[in-house]
């Protein structure tokens, strides 16, 4: 149905990207802090 309006669609696709985004960042997150512990090891 939201392909019918296009006001929702854009909207949608927009917070898909920022979940995305978010995920992204937290796994990048995750990779330095294992990096920092294998130096502090």
């Amino acid at each position: 149905w939201f392909l019918m309006n296009p006001d929702l669609a854009p909207r949608r696709t927009q917070r898909a990207q920022r979940v995305n985004l978010k995920q992204g960042d937290r796994e990048r997150m995750s990779i330095r802090l294992e990096m920092f512990v294998e130096k502090a090891l």
